[in-house]
């Protein structure tokens, strides 16, 4: 690193940012790429990495790369909202497959290996809740999730499409009989009075007492039908078959996905889109909250290491979570 920074002119302190060791270490990659160190006379008083440095220096500027270019989107984009990782996280983890893939030496191979193995243990850990929140992109859906799957690059059984969306089915059916009411309707800023939910309620209640009235119209002729045994069988299936309707999730899944937009606000279009599927935009407000990650964009790049307690260290993890659930609550 020492003889790096003499070449390059990086000052006298090293920095402790990695993505700005990266941009000074790829510096030195494209000048040696260009023969600059042995055919300017400047630089042959210093000393300069050897072959296997070079292929160290090399390597860490190759898979640092992946990942500092889905990093600064990340950490640095206006919109980090749950949607935005389930993407972003699949282009390092494909990246680093087909550098390993075209990997020309074994330090290369074992620290590509390391780092995909580092990888995938979180991904693993977190695939259901960032494959949730990318379905609940309208962006998306389940298109890209079952492209995601398709891609051999990958190595993740297709299967676990169907597991997403039974889970966000159970996670719908949990909502729906929770009696969760849709937000009212906004006309200029403002409630609107009457706003949809009430409309239908007044509908229902208009309806049922149709329904009573014809009940005692009934009463009074005498229904020969009802001793039909056969024909009583047939109105039982029809009237299941035509109860029947698709869910808020079914119609949201069936409608086209939105033209790409980089700059798109999820929170933004689950609001308008509130009135529509009062229950469907309840679970992507609580999902697509979710904090996942506690990182800044500086703290995104600090190469220190921090150390935690060594009483944290003997902790269970679920307990770790819950004192750090329970500090950040507080302060909300």
């Amino acid at each position: 690193m020492e003889r790096v920074r003499m070449l390059v002119g990086w000052g006298r302190m090293v920095p402790t940012n990695w993505h700005v060791t990266l941009g000074k270490l790829q510096k030195a990659v494209d000048m040696e790429a260009k023969n600059v160190f042995e055919e300017e006379e400047d630089y042959q008083d210093y000393e300069q990495p050897t072959d296997e440095e070079w292929i160290m220096i090399k390597t860490f500027c190759k898979l640092a790369g992946c990942i500092y270019k889905v990093a600064k989107e990340l950490f640095e984009g206006e919109y980090a909202t749950s949607n935005v990782y389930f993407h972003l996280l699949a282009e390092p983890k494909f990246m680093l497959n087909q550098e390993l893939k075209n990997g020309d030496s074994d330090y290369f191979l074992n620290k590509a290996k390391e780092i995909l193995e580092r990888f995938d243990k979180y991904w693993n850990d977190m695939f259901l809740v960032l494959a949730s929140a990318s379905v609940l992109d309208p962006r998306f859906k389940m298109k890209y999730l079952e492209f995601y799957c398709s891609k051999k690059e990958v190595s993740d059984d297709g299967s676990k499409a169907e597991t997403v969306l039974d889970y966000l089915r159970n996670l719908y059916a949990h909502y729906a009989s929770s009696d969760i009411r849709p937000q009212p309707e906004r006309v200029d800023g403002a409630v609107y009075p009457y706003c949809s939910w009430i409309k239908k309620i007044l509908e229902e209640e208009e309806k049922e007492e149709e329904e009573e009235e014809k009940e005692e119209e009934k009463e009074k002729k005498p229904d020969a039908y009802k001793d039909f045994v056969f024909v009583q069988e047939y109105l039982k299936f029809e009237g299941s078959s035509r109860e029947f309707h698709d869910s808020e999730l079914d119609s949201y899944l069936k409608e086209p996905v939105l033209e790409w937009n980089k700059d798109f606000n999820a929170l933004d279009w689950w609001r308008e889109e509130s009135p529509k599927y009062p229950i469907l935009s309840r679970i992507a407000r609580d999902i697509l909250s979710i904090p996942i990650s506690r990182g800044t964009s500086y703290d995104a790049y600090v190469a220190d290491k921090r150390e935690p307690p060594d009483f944290v260290v003997s902790m269970e993890a679920k307990l770790v979570n819950a004192m750090m659930c329970s500090q950040s609550w507080p302060r909300r």
